[in-house]
């Protein structure tokens, strides 16, 4: 009797040792044949060595019978058997298969397949992105994989005996992205239905985050079993790097949607709801996922039909406030800015940005929890003025956040040696929606100057919900910079931090005098780094905000364009990154100096040298002067 818990994968691990020796006189097949990837092996033989696999030792062959018993067992497992006298018609037989089953197919070929689909996928979601490349999706080399990858590697080696089928340090694509989704789209044709794939799968952590039925791809491909010879080991490398797609993207924060070609005529009139039922079946199987169908009553940005996301920014005349007086005059500016905004007749906006130090505070909150944070926040004089432009304008734009940037006068406890705060702040209708306390400071003064504390680093209260299902990051200047820091790539801004209070302590790099005292603080801030990075993976953030401090005239703000602005927008995976800032010696033009990107490929990110960087503007779609010409007000939409 064959024992019931040899698996699927043990079969195929014992046609592997096949493979790699030879079949002994006595154990070769008589009548019925295996059919695997093209060759045949003895089916009595294969179980044997599986239980060596499954069990540990070889079974004995006169411990189960061949023919029926073994031909089931295998046949259950969803493996081909077939009679040896019948083998002769095997190419025949498998030559003439294909042809008949695109002639049973109703549907174009897999390239209009890949349009029909593409021109639905825009039509739901807006902005979609094809052949898109990631800084995470990089084929590591051995020394760096970890234990799941190792796993897969071996799996894969064994099979056939080709170890060396991959790259290290190939930059792998994806067929769709969109990024207010955090969503990737692989249409696998034929050829990535093979049995080294199925065993990849079969491998795949238990935990992983996946927006497709792994189990139902496993069965697809112990059926088509389909081989490619070019190179001989491409199988192995096409499944390792489909793994690496879904693996790598899940740590990343992404989810990832396979589609089976000719599973689904994409040409078709009602193909619209075909999607939409998919995208359901996403929802169910990605736990983490943000995605909704239509007609869900939490409806996501991409889920409403021809919904976008916009953004108005309003920059400023003039300079960022240095004292709380100049609040008064202020709060006016802003109620003549908001109500030209809703003359002129725009509908649906996300999100009002304004600049950095737009109205000031006189209390230190850099080391308050963020309950009292929000208490100072609600008794400034400015608070009130907040809360009804959003009211004002959710006549014709339900949900819509104001964000201003507002800077402190004083540092904790009176200090004069540390600066004050620096704040982005959100306002909806009901009261402060979010609160993004600067974490990136500028070099110089300000990097000394300046305290950083870790928790601002990994709290979500600086992650706001737009009304149409994006997620925003509050950015208090400089930050927009920093949405493209990491540990692994780090850059000057990583060493401006060099003040950071914890639950536990102060930390200042100039007072770690040892070498330890000096790891031990930059340890501290890698993990700060860390920490804010996977905020934006954790919750998917597609929309950078940045309440911006100064710049002397238009035209000084190009090096920020091409370098936070359009960075910012890399790292949100081609999002959408605005700002809005003060001038001190006149407005830019309407369509020029935008301070605004989207689509910036995150290769952007390892351009070198960096200084030859394009600028990349992303023009607004309308635009006014208010309140006297000194407010340059912009809608932008994505």
């Amino acid at each position: 009797m064959i024992p019931s818990n040899i698996s699927w994968q043990n079969i195929i691990s014992a046609i592997g040792y096949i493979r790699e020796n030879t079949i002994p006189k006595r154990r070769r097949a008589t009548r019925f044949q295996l059919v695997v990837d093209n060759q045949t092996f003895p089916p009595k033989y294969v179980v044997s060595l599986a239980n060596k696999y499954a069990n540990g030792q070889e079974l004995d062959p006169s411990k189960f019978n061949g023919g029926k018993e073994t031909n089931l067992f295998l046949e259950n497992l969803g493996f081909k058997i077939e009679e040896i006298s019948s083998l002769e018609q095997h190419s025949k037989v498998r030559s003439s298969a294909n042809p008949a089953s695109r002639r049973a197919w109703a549907g174009s070929a897999p390239k209009a397949q890949r349009q029909a689909l593409l021109k639905l996928l825009k039509q739901h979601f807006g902005v979609v992105k094809t052949e898109v490349s990631h800084n995470w999706l990089v084929v590591p080399s051995r020394g760096s994989m970890d234990n799941a990858l190792i796993k897969i590697v071996e799996v894969l080696s064994s099979y056939r005996g080709y170890r060396n089928f991959f790259s290290p340090g190939l930059h792998l694509q994806v067929d769709y992205f969109i990024p207010s989704q955090s969503l990737i789209i692989e249409y696998d044709e034929r050829q990535h239905f093979t049995i080294p794939r199925a065993l990849a799968l079969s491998n795949y952590p238990r935990e992983l985050n996946l927006g497709f039925d792994k189990n139902a791809w496993i069965s697809a491909c112990k059926t088509t079993q389909a081989t490619d010879r070019d190179p001989e080991y491409r199988d192995e490398q096409r499944a390792f790097y489909d793994s690496l797609r879904d693996i790598l993207a899940s740590r990343h924060g992404y989810t990832v949607l396979r589609i089976k070609d000719k599973e689904y005529d994409w040409t078709l009139s009602n193909a619209a709801s075909e999607l939409n039922k998919l995208l359901v079946q996403v929802a169910r199987n990605a736990r983490r996922s943000n995605i909704q169908p239509q007609g869900q009553s939490m409806m996501s940005k991409t889920a409403q039909a021809g919904a976008k996301t916009r953004i108005v920014s309003a920059c400023v005349l003039g300079q960022s406030l240095e004292n709380i007086h100049s609040n008064a005059e202020r709060q006016k500016l802003l109620q003549k800015t908001i109500h030209e905004i809703g003359n002129r007749g725009w509908s649906d906006i996300d999100a009002l940005i304004l600049p950095g130090g737009f109205f000031c505070l006189d209390k230190y909150l850099g080391s308050l929890p963020y309950a009292e944070r929000v208490t100072a926040l609600e008794n400034a004089s400015f608070h009130n003025v907040c809360t009804n432009s959003c009211q004002y304008l959710s006549h014709s734009s339900p949900g819509v956040i104001i964000i201003i940037g507002v800077d402190g006068t004083t540092g904790p406890e009176d200090s004069n040696y540390f600066w004050s705060d620096q704040l982005c702040v959100a306002w909806n209708k009901k009261g402060i929606a979010g609160i993004g306390r600067k974490v990136f400071p500028t070099s110089d003064d300000e990097s000394s100057h300046y305290i950083c504390y870790s928790q601002d680093y990994e709290r979500d209260n600086r992650i706001i919900p737009l009304p149409h299902g994006a997620n925003a990051i509050l950015c208090a200047c400089y930050d927009v910079f920093g949405c493209a820091e990491t540990a692994e790539r780090p850059t000057s801004r990583t060493s401006n931090i060099c003040s950071i209070t914890t639950g536990t302590g102060a930390y200042n790099i100039n007072n770690q005098r040892t070498r330890h005292e000096r790891s031990v603080f930059k340890e501290l801030r890698q993990t700060c780094i860390n920490d804010f990075h996977n905020l934006l993976v954790t919750h998917k953030v597609a929309v950078g905000l940045g309440a911006i401090h100064n710049f002397r005239k238009p035209g000084r703000d190009n090096y920020w364009q091409r370098h936070g602005i359009q960075a910012c927008s890399a790292a949100l995976g081609s999002g959408l990154a605005v700002g809005a800032a003060h001038f001190l010696e006149g407005l830019p033009s309407i369509s020029k100096s935008t301070l605004a990107a989207t689509g910036i490929l995150e290769t952007y990110l390892s351009d070198k040298p960096f200084y030859k960087r394009k600028k990349n503007g992303f023009s607004p779609k309308d635009g006014f002067y208010a309140a006297n010409e000194t407010v340059l007000v912009r809608l932008f939409e994505f």
